[in-house]
């Protein structure tokens, strides 16, 4: 950074990944000494394949929460049922308390 400041340099290029560490201190040192840092940044998975991991990581999240709907439902149902068959139980046997004495 000193060497581009002494040469009268107005800004600093460098190259990366897009989680370089190194470039992000070369930019945060750039600002400091008062250089605009450029940088060109690279990606290890082409554009086009990533934003179709994104698309399947949205679509499997969709599915998960789907699923946890009918889990939910399928547990409010069964609870209903519980409830329905044990009032009916207790209505038989009331019934058949009735009947008896």
């Amino acid at each position: 950074m000193a060497d581009a400041v002494d040469k009268g340099c107005t800004s600093v290029i460098t190259a990366g990944s897009m989680v370089s560490n190194h470039c992000r201190c070369t930019a945060l040192a750039g600002r400091r000494v008062g250089l605009q840092p450029h940088l060109i940044v690279t990606s290890p998975v082409p554009v086009s394949t990533k934003i179709v991991f994104i698309g399947v990581w949205r679509r499997r999240r969709r599915r998960r929460r789907r699923m946890r709907r009918r889990r939910r439902r399928s547990r409010r149902r069964s609870r209903r049922r519980r409830r329905r068959r044990r009032r009916r139980r207790s209505m038989r046997r009331k019934i058949s308390r009735r009947t008896t004495n």
